[in-house]
C-alpha cells in the first residue's frame, strides 16, 4: 500500500512541471495592489462635465523636507487641495478666476471632486498652510478642461416626442394634414418623354 501512494505521488509531481520552468513573472501573482512608487506626481482627470478626478503621490523624500520645514510630523500637517480655475489665464500660483480648498487626510491619495464648471479649465495643488495661514503648494498637476454639459449638446430638456398613432388611427388622414402641397408645375417636354428618348415635332427623336 505505501508503494502504491509513493508511486502517485511521484506521478503528481511528474505531471505537473515546476513554476520556474514556466517563465512566470511572480508579481502577476501577486494579490496585493502597490501604490508607493515613490514618486512625486499629482494627475487630473475630468470625469463629468462638473466632476474631476485626482490622485497623487509623495516620495519620502519629499515628504521629509515639507515635515522639516514646518517642523512637524506629516500626519499633523493640514493637507489641502485647492482647486482653481485658470481658464484662458497664464496660471502665477495666485491670479486663478476661483479656488477652493478641499482639506484631505494625510494618508489619502486620491479624491473625487465634484461642483466645478462645464467648458472651464482646472488646475489643482497639493499643500499645506504656513504658519500665517497661506497656502504652500508642494505639488502641482497638469490642465485640463471640462466638456460641455448635455444641454450644450441640443439636446434641451424642453424637448418631446409625438405620441406614436394608435391602432385605430387614420393614418391617411393624418399624412394629409402633415404634407403641404406646394403648386404644381408643368413641364414642357414631359409628354414628349418615353423614359428612352424625346420625341421632336417633326416625328424624330433625339436619343440621349
Amino acid at each position: 500500500m505505501e508503494r502504491l501512494n509513493e508511486s502517485a505521488n511521484l506521478w503528481e509531481e511528474e505531471r505537473q512541471p515546476p513554476l520556474n520552468l514556466l517563465n512566470l513573472d511572480n508579481s502577476i501573482m501577486e494579490e496585493s495592489w502597490k501604490r508607493n512608487w515613490q514618486v512625486n506626481r499629482l494627475v487630473l482627470l475630468v470625469k463629468e462635465p462638473t466632476t474631476i478626478f485626482v490622485y497623487w503621490e509623495l516620495n519620502d523624500l519629499r515628504k521629509q523636507l515639507i515635515c522639516e520645514h514646518f517642523q512637524r510630523t506629516w500626519t499633523e500637517l493640514p493637507l489641502f487641495l485647492q482647486v482653481n480655475d485658470v481658464t484662458d489665464l497664464e496660471f502665477n500660483g495666485y491670479n486663478a478666476h476661483s479656488s477652493r480648498r478641499i482639506p484631505v487626510h494625510p494618508l489619502f491619495d486620491h479624491l473625487i471632486i465634484s461642483g466645478v464648471q462645464a467648458k472651464r479649465r482646472y488646475l489643482v495643488d497639493f499643500g499645506t498652510l504656513t504658519p500665517q495661514g497661506g497656502f504652500f503648494t508642494i505639488i502641482r498637476s497638469n490642465i485640463e478642461e471640462t466638456p460641455p454639459a448635455h444641454s450644450d449638446h441640443g439636446v434641451g430638456t424642453g424637448l418631446r416626442f409625438a405620441a406614436w398613432p394608435g391602432p385605430n388611427s387614420n393614418l391617411d388622414g393624418l399624412r394629409e394634414k402633415q404634407l403641404i402641397k406646394g403648386p404644381e408645375k408643368q413641364v414642357a417636354w414631359l409628354t414628349q418623354f418615353d423614359g428612352y428618348s424625346l420625341a421632336q415635332p417633326d416625328g424624330g427623336q433625339k436619343k440621349w
